[in-house]
Formats: C-alpha cells, sequence, structure tokens
C-alpha cells in the first residue's frame, strides 16, 4: 500500500497549525422508507404537506418514490452535531403520524407490485417535472423495486483556509480551483482503491422479504419462513446485497468506466454514457401510448446522477442546469460517498463512531498518494468490491493488490495501521482523539463475526428478516423521541416548512418556457465544452 505523506502533513502543522486540517465540512443525506409498523408493509400515503415542499425544502424531502424520505443536514465540522440533527429531522417526520416509522434498513420492508409504489411528485414547475420524468425513466429501466433500496450519502470536504494553505505549501502552479480539482480526485482515485474496506465495515444489506425478489434472477436461499411475515432470503457470507446484482446495478452500466484522473476525463466519460443510446431503453420508448414524455433520454444515463458510483465530485447546480455542467465549468466543490448501507442498529441510520471513521477514512485517501487510473486498476477493483459483497465474511478471503492473491485479513490491518499512521501524525488533540478511537472501535471488526453484515444475518436467521427490523423500527422511534426533542430546532422545522411551500408557489411563477423546451435544454447544458476550471 501506499503511505501517507507524513512528511507534508509534519511541514503543514509547523507553519499553519492542525486545526484547518481536522475541521473538515461534512453532512448526510440518509434515505430511509415511510413503513407501517402494524404490518410491516411500505406505507401508501403521500409524502405528508405538513413536512413542507419536497421540492425546495432544505432538509426533507423524498429520493425515488413518495414514500421514501431522504434528509439532508446542514453542513457541519462536527460529526456530534451532524448526527445529533438527523435525529432532530428524523424525529420531526415521525411525530406527524403514530402510525408510521422509518424503516431502519437499506433493503425494503414488504413491498406492494411495483405499479403500486408511487413516484415522487414536485409540482407543477418545470425543475419539479424534471424530476418526475426522471424517476419514471429509473421504474421503466429498473423496477421501482430495485429504486426502493435506501442508503446513507456522505458528503465531505476541507475548508477554503485549509486549500489556500496546502496550495501555498506545495508551490503549485496551478490556479487555485485546478489546485483542488486535483487534489479531490487523489482522494476519489484511493477511495475506489480502498472501498472494499468501508464494504466489508458497514455494509449489512445480507437479508431481503420475498416481496423484493418478485420477477428477479438470483441465488439467496431461505433463512426464515413465518405466518406472519412470509420467506427471508439471505447471502450466507456476503455484506451488501445493495451494491450487487440485486441492488443499484444493470447490464446498461457494465461498460460505462469513468475515470477520475483529471476533471475533464471525469465529465468527458460521463458525457459519453449521456450521449450513446441504448437499445433496451430505445424499446422503452421517449414517450409512453399517449405521446407524453415517460423518460428524460433513451440512453444509457437520462443524467448523470443515474450512474450508481461509490463516490462522485460534485458541485452544487443551480435550477435549470446540470450537476455536470457545473462541475465541468466551476471545479469540484466536495465529495460524496455513496456506498453506504443505513446502519440498522443505529437510531440514526448511521452512529458517531462511523462518521468519525469516515472522516479518518477519506483523510488518509486525501494524504496518500494514488495511482492513475487505468483498465488494470479498474478491473481489479472491481474485482475486489463483489468479493467483499459476495464473500465479504469468508475465512481465508484473499483479494487482489496490485496483480496479486493476498489475505484479506492482512490486507485489512495493513490498511487500518496506515490509517493510524496518519491520524498519530496530526497533532489536534480531542478532534484527532476522536478519530483514533473510531479506527479502535472498528477493529474488532476484523473478525467477520463482529461485522454489521454477520449481526444481520444472525438477527435475520433466529427472527426474521421484516420482524426483526419491524422491531427495530419501533424501538429507533421510542429512542429517537427521547434523545432528539430540542423545542429550538423544531421551531426552525416549522419556520423552514412553511418557507419551503412559500418559495414553491413563487419559483412556479418563473416558468417561461414550455416544458418539453425546458427538458431539451437542460440536457443540452450537460454536454458544454467550456474548459473545467
Amino acid at each position: 500500500m501506499v503511505r501517507s505523506n507524513i512528511d507534508t502533513l509534519q511541514k503543514y502543522q509547523k507553519k499553519y497549525g492542525s486545526q484547518s486540517i481536522l475541521s473538515v465540512n461534512k453532512g448526510i443525506e440518509k434515505e430511509g422508507l415511510r413503513v407501517n409498523l402494524a404490518d410491516a408493509k411500505l406505507a401508501k400515503t403521500d409524502h405528508d404537506p405538513k413536512f413542507g415542499s419536497k421540492l425546495l425544502h432544505k432538509w426533507i424531502t423524498t429520493d425515488f418514490a413518495e414514500s421514501l424520505l431522504e434528509f439532508i443536514t446542514p453542513v457541519s465540522h462536527s460529526s456530534q452535531e451532524t448526527i445529533k440533527t438527523l435525529g432532530n429531522l428524523q424525529t420531526y417526520v415521525l411525530k406527524q403520524d403514530d402510525k408510521e416509522g422509518i424503516w431502519p434498513s437499506s433493503m425494503p420492508c414488504i413491498l406492494p407490485d411495483d405499479k403500486d409504489i408511487k413516484l415522487a411528485y414536485y409540482g407543477e414547475s418545470n425543475s419539479g417535472r424534471l424530476k418526475t420524468l426522471y424517476r419514471s425513466g429509473l421504474s421503466l429501466r429498473y423496477g421501482r423495486s430495485m429504486q426502493s433500496i435506501a442508503g446513507v450519502h456522505y458528503n465531505f470536504s476541507m475548508t477554503d483556509e485549509f486549500w489556500k494553505n496546502w496550495h501555498e505549501l506545495l508551490g503549485s502552479k496551478l490556479p487555485l480551483q485546478k489546485f483542488i480539482n486535483k487534489e479531490y480526485l487523489n482522494l476519489c482515485r484511493n477511495f475506489r482503491k480502498y472501498s472494499n474496506v468501508l464494504l466489508y465495515l458497514f455494509g449489512n444489506s445480507v437479508a431481503v422479504h420475498e416481496s423484493f425478489l418478485k420477477g428477479k434472477k438470483h441465488n439467496l436461499k431461505v433463512i426464515h419462513e413465518d405466518e406472519a411475515f412470509g420467506k427471508t432470503y439471505a447471502t450466507e457470507f456476503g455484506t451488501c446485497l445493495r451494491m450487487g446484482g440485486l441492488g443499484y446495478t444493470g447490464s446498461s452500466q457494465d461498460g460505462i468506466r469513468i475515470c477520475y484522473n483529471g476533471l475533464d476525463s471525469y465529465c468527458d466519460s460521463l458525457e459519453n454514457a449521456l450521449k450513446v443510446s441504448y437499445k433496451p431503453f430505445e424499446e422503452i420508448g421517449l414517450r409512453n401510448e399517449s405521446g407524453e414524455l415517460q423518460q428524460i433520454s433513451t440512453n444509457i444515463l437520462q443524467i448523470e446522477n443515474e450512474f450508481y458510483s461509490i463516490i462522485r465530485p460534485k458541485r452544487i447546480a443551480p435550477p435549470g442546469k446540470s450537476a455536470l455542467a457545473s462541475l465541468r465549468s466551476e471545479g469540484i466543490e466536495y465529495i460524496e460517498v455513496r456506498l453506504l448501507d443505513i446502519n440498522p442498529f443505529a437510531e440514526n441510520g448511521i452512529s458517531e463512531e462511523q462518521a468519525n471513521f469516515l472522516d479518518a477514512f477519506l483523510l488518509t485517501c486525501l494524504f496518500s498518494e494514488s495511482q492513475k487510473c487505468t483498465r488494470e486498476i479498474y478491473n481489479e477493483i472491481e474485482d475486489n468490491n463483489q468479493r467483499i459483497i459476495k464473500e465479504g465474511r469468508k475465512d481465508n478471503l484473499t483479494i487482489l493488490n496490485n496483480g496479486q492473491e493476498v489475505s484479506y485479513r492482512n490486507y485489512l490491518e495493513e490498511f487500518f495501521s496506515m490509517m493510524e499512521e496518519t491520524m498519530n501524525s496530526i497533532d489536534d488533540g480531542h478532534r484527532k482523539e476522536d478519530l483514533i478511537k473510531s479506527i479502535d472501535f472498528h477493529r474488532s471488526m476484523l473478525n467477520p463475526r463482529n461485522t454489521l453484515s454477520q449481526r444481520v444475518y444472525d438477527l435475520a436467521c433466529e427472527k426474521g428478516f421484516i420482524s426483526s427490523m419491524r422491531e427495530l423500527s419501533i424501538s429507533h422511534r421510542r429512542g429517537l423521541f427521547e434523545s432528539c426533542n430540542e423545542s429550538i430546532f423544531q421551531g426552525k422545522l416549522e419556520e423552514e416548512k412553511s418557507a419551503s411551500v412559500q418559495r414553491q408557489v413563487e419559483f412556479e411563477k418563473l416558468d417561461d418556457v414550455e416544458f418539453e423546451d425546458y427538458v431539451a435544454a437542460y440536457v443540452e447544458s450537460s454536454f458544454s465544452k467550456k474548459e473545467t476550471v
């Protein structure tokens, strides 16, 4: 493994101190299905207007379906504050209905037929209609049950102060934003190389209810059956069905090879997938029988977000402009980690220890030199991730490291040592201690029998997937009510609810073009060849 750039880190601290290294910006986007607690079935109710505007609320919205909540925390420097805010957001929603809960697993509750999973509706503005059109395309391409899988996204960035100092210390001749792009892509390449570690530690989507498997080919085995909730299927040694063949995958994306060597190459490779037509999607048709649009396009990707990457360089785009166009023209603003399963044993879906571990992991990736992407490296990463997804808890498992078969347990030990070495080279006391503790906390999971995936598998064998997750949903609801009841924050949510609804009213008055013209302009904006900054 490539060692971290310890000498440069120490030079940084002598000149600028250590605070700006560990005061990272973070935010969490956490999805969760609304479920009827009595029978563990997917809630068929619409996203309640009591929560505010789905389109313009800062913190509470929906993802694919009306029943798939998404909670977005404000940017913070504190893992503790971020997790606490996430709890307050979920508590606010739970208090609106005493019959519904938030499903605690990435894999769904008992699902109805695909046609009965209602797409999220965002109003009649062009922007809102585009979001629903995109989801219509997803449902036709991949099925609504697959899109009902939930996850956690972790957003990460370094501060402006750090980048200014790091740029100066390294004596880079690049303009500041180009330098930031280069450094973030170095992080992304290392993240992809070591992503198997997070799949192993955080992956736990190993069991699923029979309703999810309708019409799908699989090799899962029945591990529990009961009269109340039916059959539970599971993978015996796997870690993360969500990122495997039953999750966010599709043959249409098999040929996509996104290049992280530079921002131009990253944008170009994504843009190519947005341009190339795909015959099965052509056969679905751009329009339905009534002549209305039912997909944004018939190409491999409708928009760049359809590519189910494990990590993305990101830039927030204004309404009507594609995220890819904004990224190309303005540069990388932050990094989005996308491979995380919901932690069923954490009330908030992610624990403070996990958030701190992610910070340590990402900082290690940032401060280590990465190899440039090649086809061989790309294939090795994909091969390793599939081994962990399918057999991560097997004894004597091996993976590839620069083309050589190595013991996975030894590989994990070496990576943990690299993380510890990087964190120990930073002087910041309190924050550093939190990160070191998170590494120690997860070290016990180097024994596969202590992993989250093993805990979920054992629980599903004992009680069944639906019964055990339903019990956790009820328990988390009770725990959140007791621990997350801040009147000040709840007041802010009431204010944002009203403000978001009013913003949508005003927003819908701004449209001055026909919807199909708006869609065409949005698609065209992705293909801007403006030079990256």
